[in-house]
């Protein structure tokens, strides 16, 4: 039976490792900390359990269809909810709720510029004909060259809709309400971007947020890295934690496994879910890289992200499950991140406030809370800078909320930059991934298999497709297929 070994054990290789195992090949999976998931791992302090990555779980369908090749569904590992209202758009003037009724949310478009919803419908029509052309399309796809991409009727939509654009002026051009522009394009930050760097294209993740909707995992997103342990322990997925690999072994142009702790593990294929950079600079010899130093300092990595968690023995009753905060420095915030990297004096902000939702996670009577900032990737990360932002942010949450939450707080931590490297590898501290801009997206990504080495694959949010749980479920799916492929009739050899 042919070896495969799995350097991490994120959404991307969680979700091959069921799928390669199920194909018949013998999978190990090796991971450098004591808990899958990748950044979507948790902690737990007293009755706080807090969740450390990703805290919106969109595109059902993706998962839905990952796991309908298992005959198994979602349900049968955790149950979803709907979130009403989706969440709530805290700015200088108040507060609007975001409701996931498409109706009252055209009327709060109307509301706050006339006849607006005419203009939310033709983008959401737009986002829609593009999200699903995509997924039919594209999405799944294997990337190895611009032609992929260039399928004819998707390119006559890409030029007449004017894609090549980007996500900001797209937006601009249809809505002129600021608060309302802002509600429209702060998904770019979770592409790894921001709005004027992503391009037009990426206007589908309306679709997804608007009319497809934001659910929410009860117990937390942790649940959903369990389900796919689960489903791979179900398949004789073997996993290894406390396992950091050391060296992927390279004989003659073909790795031939890898060392974890000056112990040598045979594989016949391995798959990184690391960080792609890492496994280029750190594991391989320099003469088996695919990409250069260079290429790598010219990439746009996404944000990185100042997060501090607070467990509170007191309720915010101005909070919903989501939440965000625009600055009315909104332009300068992005300009921070990409056109001058530095700590942004003031900023917007996202609160995730999961006890709204599910008991479990904060004692009774109390709260459960992740403030996330998106921040450049590569700043100074200091104890100074850290507790200046602490600092700020508190006084930004007592205002919104009008609660002196300093004497509520019996849990804080704080992670960014030297935490994702330290836990993660992540290239200059980045939160999700290589960014999806322009000129980094299909096949203008790194490669899900190597060019120098034969029988080296990587899967997650830095190759195709892109970045996000969906996304990384999909790249698992995309790189099964492409291994299957290439090695199918050799699955029962030596």
């Amino acid at each position: 039976m042919k070896k495969i070994v799995i350097i991490g054990s994120g959404f991307g290789g969680l979700a091959s490792a069921a799928l390669l195992a199920k194909t018949g090949f013998k999978v190990a999976v090796y991971e450098k900390n004591s808990l899958p998931g990748g950044r979507a791992m948790y902690f737990q302090e007293g009755d706080y359990k807090f969740d450390m990555g990703p805290s919106w779980y969109m595109m059902p369908e993706v998962f839905e269809k990952y796991f309908s090749q298992f005959d198994r569904k979602p349900s049968d590992f955790y149950q979803l909810s709907r979130l009403n209202p989706t969440y709530r758009a805290f700015h200088s003037d108040g507060y609007h709720d975001i409701s996931a009724d498409y109706d009252k949310l055209s009327h709060l478009f109307d509301q706050l510029q006339p006849n607006s919803s005419r203009n939310l419908n033709k983008l959401i029509k737009l986002a829609e004909l593009l999200y699903k052309q995509s997924m039919h399309r594209f999405i799944y796809k294997d990337f190895t060259s611009i032609w992929d991409f260039m399928d004819l009727k998707f390119g006559f939509e890409f030029i007449t809709k004017r894609l090549f654009v980007s996500y900001d002026k797209l937006i601009k051009s249809n809505i002129h309400h600021p608060l309302l522009q802002k509600l429209l394009l702060w998904h770019t930050v979770f592409l790894g971007g921001t709005p004027k760097n992503v391009p037009a294209l990426y206007v589908l993740m309306i679709y997804v947020d608007i009319i497809l909707g934001t659910y929410y995992p009860r117990g937390g997103m942790f649940e959903v890295v369990k389900a796919f342990k689960k489903l791979g322990e179900e398949w004789g997925v073997e996993y290894n934690f406390n396992s950091e690999v050391d060296e992927i072994s390279i004989q003659n142009g073909k790795a031939v496994g890898v060392v974890v702790d000056g112990q040598f593990h045979q594989a016949d294929i391995i798959l990184a879910n690391a960080d792609y950079h890492h496994v280029e600079k750190n594991l391989i010899p320099q003469d088996y890289r695919s990409y250069s130093d260079q290429y790598w300092s010219k990439r746009q990595m996404s944000p990185a992200t100042y997060l501090l968690f607070l467990g509170l023995n007191c309720k915010l009753n101005k909070l919903l499950h989501h939440n965000y905060y625009f600055s009315d420095q909104w332009d300068k915030h992005f300009s921070c991140i990409i056109d001058k990297p530095s700590w942004p004096p003031d900023y917007s902000f996202y609160i995730s406030c999961r006890s709204k939702s599910d008991p479990s996670v904060a004692p009774e009577g109390g709260e459960n809370l992740m403030i996330l900032i998106p921040v450049a990737p590569g700043l100074e990360d200091s104890e100074q800078i850290r507790e200046k932002y602490r600092k700020q942010l508190i006084v930004k949450l007592e205002k919104l909320t009008g609660t002196n939450i300093s004497d509520c707080i019996e849990v804080m931590k704080i992670s960014t930059h030297r935490d994702q490297i330290a836990q993660h590898h992540a290239f200059q501290g980045n939160s999700f991934g290589l960014a999806n801009t322009l000129w980094q997206t299909g096949s203008f990504r790194p490669g899900n298999q190597s060019n120098k080495v034969e029988n080296l694959f990587f899967v997650g949010t830095n190759t195709i497709p892109g970045i996000g749980m969906p996304l990384s479920v999909i790249s698992a799916q995309v790189i099964s297929d492409k291994i299957k492929k290439i090695y199918g009739s050799e699955i029962t050899g030596n």
